[in-house]
C-alpha cells in the first residue's frame, strides 16, 4: 500500500459491497429464528478471534 488513503478507500469499498450483499441477498435465505442460531452468530466471531490470537501468541506454525 503506497498510501493510507488508498487502504481506507479499499476498506470502505469492501464494507459497502458486503452491506449491499447483506441487504439484497440475505433475505433470499430463510433462516429460522431460534436460540441456537442466535447463540452461534453471537459467540462464533469472538471465539474465532480468541483462537487466532492464541495461535499467534504461542507461535504455532512459525517454527518457534
Amino acid at each position: 500500500m503506497n498510501s493510507p488513503l488508498i487502504f481506507i478507500l479499499k476498506v470502505l469499498a469492501l464494507s459497502g459491497a458486503i452491506s449491499l450483499l447483506i441487504k439484497y441477498l440475505a433475505p433470499l435465505w430463510p433462516i429460522p429464528a431460534n436460540t441456537l442460531d442466535a447463540l452461534i452468530a453471537i459467540a462464533f466471531p469472538p471465539l474465532l478471534l480468541a483462537v487466532f490470537l492464541l495461535i499467534r501468541e504461542r507461535g504455532i506454525g512459525n517454527g518457534e
